[in-house]
This record gives C-alpha cells, structure tokens and sequence, in this order.
C-alpha cells in the first residue's frame, strides 16, 4: 500500500475540514468511517496518508483526491 508523506497533507486537510464546516475531527471521523484516532494524527503529521483514507475524507469535505494530496490554497474561513 502506498501511503502519502504525512506533512504534505497536514494543513490541507484541517483546512479542507473546516471550509466543508465540520469542525471537530470526530465529525469528519463519523462522516467517513474512519477512526478519530487515525483523523486526529493525520492532522498532526503523526501518520501518512493512505489513499483509500484520502478519497474517503476528499468525497465528504468536498474537494478532489489531487487537491487534498498537494497545494490546498483556499483560505480557511474567519468566523
């Protein structure tokens, strides 16, 4: 299995995360079926990505799987 260098998606994926308004790795957890514990270290750069994780978490944050695996440039919302 090939898996993604962990720092290369870390700030893409919180960022992606909380422009799809989910604001808790939990929800993104329940929402893709993957572990919280798994969501919570791949925002931390504590574990690579795995490409069926990234097209999971890409389908339910609503971005593609090459936008979430390279450069995520929209600015993450100011509340």
């Amino acid at each position: 299995m090939h898996l993604y260098p962990a720092g290369q998606i870390r700030r893409n994926l919180r960022k992606a995360r909380l422009n799809a308004n989910i604001w808790t790795q939990k929800e993104l957890a329940v929402r893709t079926g993957i572990a919280p514990s798994i969501i919570s270290d791949l925002e931390r750069g504590r574990r690579a990505m795995s490409p069926q994780w990234a097209v999971k978490i890409a389908e339910v944050v609503g971005v593609n799987y090459g936008t979430l695996m390279t450069e995520y440039t929209e600015p993450m919302r100011e509340e």
